[in-house]
């Protein structure tokens, strides 16, 4: 995802994980990774991509946003599943059970 995009979603999610008490993890390739309690789990939320030019939105899932992982000293962990780059590229994990529609131009 695009740097500023990136750490504008990694500031949002860790803000709501925090408050509701996520410990956070460090985990190699991962930008935002915390501890996955059962409470935290439950917290995981949605994200939705609005592309203005299409009106269209593409929400993915706590289960296509979060992977989940077992760590040897936190236990499970949940990953953010994005990184930061010069562009945004939309994953196949983002686009598990995901039915896109396109029309031509004009019709």
């Amino acid at each position: 995802m695009v740097e500023e995009a990136y750490r504008a979603v990694e500031e949002t999610v860790w803000s709501d994980l925090e408050r509701h008490g996520a410990e956070r993890v460090e985990q190699a390739g991962y930008g935002l990774c915390v501890r996955a309690t059962e409470a935290i789990k439950g917290r995981l939320q949605a994200l939705s991509l609005h592309f203005d030019e299409e009106e269209a939105t593409l929400v993915i899932s706590p289960k296509q946003l979060f992977l989940m992982m077992d760590d040897r000293r936190a236990g499970q962990i949940a990953c953010l599943a994005m990184v930061p780059g010069r562009r945004t590229v939309i994953g196949a994990l983002q686009q598990v059970d995901t039915r896109f529609v396109t029309a031509e131009q004009g019709e």
